[in-house]
């Protein structure tokens, strides 16, 4: 299993020299949500950072982040779900992480687009 852990403060630096290395994403990747929200775990492995979270009753993955061996960081998260036997969701992907994936594992993900999870805009 990936050794996932809550983020801390002294991992701050290290994870965003990561997260900024990489195209843009969601607000889910924000390293102040992360700690603040409380239920995100991560995991530093094979030069990427990899994602958990257990949040009313569903466990999913977050797309990981970085340059490093993302295919490796995918097979052990692969591995992870089925130790844990839940699921193994992938969340948070962009098109190209979509293209990545398919490309690496063809055919064995089902996708589908959740519009409850798109990022979204306030209105005052």
């Amino acid at each position: 299993m990936l050794d996932f852990l809550r983020p801390q403060l002294s991992q701050k630096d290290d994870y965003e020299r990561i997260l900024f290395s990489c195209p843009p994403r969601g607000c889910e990747y924000s390293f102040a949500n992360l700690y603040l929200w409380g239920r995100q775990q991560l995991a530093f492995t094979h030069g990427c950072v990899a994602f958990f979270s257990h949040f009313n009753g569903r466990s999913v993955y977050p797309y990981p982040i970085g340059d490093g061996d993302r295919r490796a960081v995918i097979e052990e998260i692969l591995l992870d779900a089925r130790q844990r036997g839940i699921p193994c969701r992938i969340v948070s992907m962009t098109r190209a992480d979509q293209a990545e994936l398919q490309g690496w594992f063809p055919d064995k993900f089902l996708y589908r687009t959740d519009r409850d999870g798109f990022d979204y805009v306030y209105s005052v």
